[in-house]
């Protein structure tokens, strides 16, 4: 990401299905986020990222905890509609909850504590609801 090759323009509020190909099943949630970075020559920072969670298609859902299934896996997310770019940072995030740790009640299990995470991320633009896109 941050090469200013845009893999997807959309529009506000659009209802995006992402795909994630799940190879090795460690349990835990995905999250996304977005941010309007604009600029692909700085990266975008986490706290940008963390000011535009996305959620599931119908506002419900931020964390989507996977089942034990291998392959892909589609999530419907809703972008928000007072979001546009010519360059925004999709983050996709994976904590894992396969790890054992140590609960908040005291106890030990698999789950519980830091777990471990995987992140990516691409370049896309939401342009403003309808205006065109020049191709």
């Amino acid at each position: 990401y941050a090469t200013g090759t845009i893999v997807r323009t959309y529009t506000q509020g659009q209802v995006i299905p992402v795909v994630v190909d799940v190879t090795a099943n460690h349990r835990g949630y995905f999250e996304f986020r977005i941010c309007p970075n604009n600029n692909p020559s700085v990266e975008a920072s986490q706290t940008c990222l963390n000011e535009h969670p996305l959620y599931s298609a119908d506002g419900s859902v931020f964390q989507h905890y996977i089942d034990t299934n291998l392959g892909e896996h589609t999530i419907d997310l809703r972008l928000p509609a007072d979001v546009s770019c010519t360059q925004c940072v999709l983050q996709w995030r994976y904590v894992s909850g396969n790890n054992w740790g140590v609960c908040e009640d005291g106890t030990g299990a698999v789950g519980c504590g830091p777990q471990e995470e995987f992140r990516a991320c691409a370049d896309v633009a939401i342009t403003r609801t309808g205006e065109s896109v020049s191709i």
